[in-house]
Formats: structure tokens, sequence, C-alpha cells
């Protein structure tokens, strides 16, 4: 087992138990119903419920908070039986695995975690323990084969390492373009998989493509959506990353209804993105300037946590094959570094909603960085 260069604490924010539907198992409902519960609230018949055709932790339909979560930051269920009477997902997070080479399985932490965020605490390493034996219980089920010969178009192993820590490198030690990684991996893969492969070639050609890439690159403002077929494009996006698979209690169809409403004035530039949830920005979007791109500025340090976490994809393999729809190597690492526009856009709604309107923060890069990795080829919009 592999683990990233991450450290972890839990926060006790309770975000997660309230802003995530928790899938359950019907093994664990069981479970759940025959322990020694005192109150009669938390029988077998009120643990869950069916959203949709899945069934779920059942959650307050007013706060949407898990119906185990207490003071909205500790759960009942943890605190009165232990972490292993949680269910597997409750359990599990906020690590991801994922099968990569033969029998190697990386870990990563995820950066819709505030803790993960923070990159604050032990090593992930203090928690090896806890994650194999999370890993070992038949609840876990088996993860994903590793990557197949397509997925890998052709390269070894060891040049997909080199790729891979080399772009990795990049972002933690420089401040190099994410555009610039994107224009450089094209031209790689147009080399074809035979010029990749011969690595003392790699290894010098890399810097030099790199520093290419950079110098076309030198713009320090992001220009984005600069036409309308591309703000259309680019606002679709920002709404399947803010529509992600959060608790949406209410499947009715007058609740579905309201959501089409809310959804249409998004992608024709109004409405308020505070109608998906709580946690989103209080801002109209037509107030926001969005795409005037000279407006904006960006604090020193805003960007580490989006450029931290395309290291750690990178680090842990968890960006293409199961990682991403079962993609391809290039695919999967063009679709990473692809999500930089996104981001920009994210952070900049984000801040629009603050007293530092049209200045990025590391705040508004932290609540774009968790809406993207939450939603990159992990989840499907419920």
């Amino acid at each position: 087992m592999f683990l990233s260069s991450q450290h972890y604490h839990c926060q006790q924010c309770g975000r997660c138990c309230r802003r995530f539907l928790i899938p359950i198992s019907r093994l664990e409902i069981e479970a759940i119903s025959k322990l020694p519960w005192p109150k009669a609230q938390d029988s077998r018949e009120q643990c869950y419920a069916k959203y949709g055709a899945r069934t779920y932790l059942r959650v307050n339909p007013v706060t949407t908070e898990c119906l185990y979560l207490e003071d909205g930051r500790k759960c009942r269920m943890h605190a009165a039986f232990g972490s292993k009477c949680k269910t597997i997902s409750c359990r599990a997070y906020p690590f991801e695995f994922l099968r990569t080479f033969g029998n190697e399985i990386t870990v990563a932490g995820r950066f819709d975690c505030p803790a993960i965020q923070d990159d604050a605490g032990e090593p992930l390493e203090h928690y090896r323990i806890d994650l194999e034996d999370i890993l070992a219980d038949p609840l876990m089920g088996a993860l994903p084969p590793p990557f197949t010969p397509e997925q890998l178009e052709g390269l070894e192993q060891k040049t997909v390492e080199k790729i891979a820590d080399f772009l990795k490198n990049a972002l933690r030690k420089s401040n190099t373009p994410v555009p610039a990684m994107g224009q450089m991996c094209r031209r790689l893969r147009q080399l074809g998989p035979v010029f990749a492969n011969d690595l003392e070639t790699l290894e010098v050609v890399l810097p030099s493509m790199l520093e290419k890439a950079t110098q076309e690159c030198l713009d320090p403002k992001p220009v984005i959506g600069l036409n309308w077929p591309q703000r259309s494009a680019l606002r679709k996006m920002m709404l399947e990353a803010i529509r992600f698979d959060r608790v949406q209690p209410d499947f009715s169809f007058g609740a579905r209804l309201r959501q089409a409403k809310y959804s249409a004035q998004f992608l024709w530039g109004f409405g308020n993105p505070r109608a998906f949830g709580p946690d989103e920005p209080d801002v109209q979007i037509r107030n926001a300037r969005l795409f005037d791109n000279d407006a904006w500025e960006y604090a020193d340090d805003a960007w580490e946590c989006y450029r931290r976490c395309l290291a750690v994809r990178l680090e842990s393999r968890q960006f293409f094959g199961a990682a991403y729809y079962r993609k391809s190597f290039y695919d999967g690492l063009q679709a990473l570094l692809d999500t930089w526009p996104l981001a920009v856009l994210l952070a900049r709604l984000h801040a629009a909603a603050t007293d530092h309107p049209l200045r990025v923060e590391a705040a508004d890069v932290k609540y774009a960085t968790g809406l993207i990795d939450h939603c990159h080829g992990r989840r499907v919009r419920l």
C-alpha cells in the first residue's frame, strides 16, 4: 500500500455529516439495528431512508445533517460504540483507495474535507493500520482492477511514474502555470509511446518542454471565457460541480422542478448559487463579474491548495483508469490539468460573495478545490 505524502487530523467539523448522503447496505442496517441503543428513535426503522432509488443514512430534512450527528460536530454512534460500528463509507472518509499497477494500492486524502485541505496533523503513514483494517473489511468490497494496457496507451510503468512525478514536483516546487503543463502534455502525447518510453531522453526533454510551454503562457492573469460559447460551456461545468451528490432529501416533483429552474437560470448567467444549498456563495451571478478577467487580483498564496490537490492526484496515480471513468493516461492527465479554468471561476464566484470581491484569497480557492476534487471522476451527480 502506497500512502500519499499528506497530513490529516479530523477537525470534528461535522461537514461531511451534513454535506453528503451516506450510502448504507442491508448488512449495515441490520448491524446498526442490533446495537443496544437507549432511545427508540435509534431503531432499525429510523436509521435509513430511500432517496431516489438508493438507500442512505437518514438525514434531517431541515438541517440536512445525518441522523446521528450530535451538536453539529460529533457522531453519536461513534461516541457510544466506537468507529467500527459506523458504515464503511463513514469509516473510510476522507480517504480514497485505488488499485494502480498490479497489486499496488494507493491511498490519498480527498480535498472535499477541510482537514485534508489544511494538510495539518499526522502524516498518512500514522493511519496505516486503520487504513489496512478498512481495506480488509468485507463491506469495503473489491477495488476496481489495475491499469489496463489500453489505459496505459503503450507506456511503461516507469514512464507513467516519471511523467507524473515530474509534474507533481513542478506543481509543488515552482509557480509554473497549470495551462503550460497541459500544453506540454499534449505535445508529449503527439511524440508517441516509443519516444516517451526512452527514459534517458525523457528526463532530458521534459524540463525543456515545460520551459517552452511556460514561455508561451506568460500572462500572469487567467483569461477565461472570451466569447459566448466558451462562457456557456464554463457555466455548465460550474453547475455540474455545484450540483454534486449533496444531501437532497426531497425528490418530489416540485423539488425537481425548482432545481431545473435554478439550473436554467445559472446556465443563462442569472440566479444565485445559494439556491443549490446553504454552503454555496450568496451572490447574484450577473453581479459577480466572473468573466471580467482584467478586474481580478489574486493573493500570493491563493492557489496553494489547488496545486497541492493536483500534485496529490499525480503522486497517488489517482487521475486516470478507475479514478477517472476508466480513461487512458493522457486523457486523465489532460482532464486533471484542464480543471484550471473551472477552479478560477469557482474561486471568483466564492470571492464575489465575500468582503473582498474581485480579489481571490486562499479560502476562495479551497472552496473551488473541494468541489472539483469531489466531482472529478469520483461521483455521478444524483
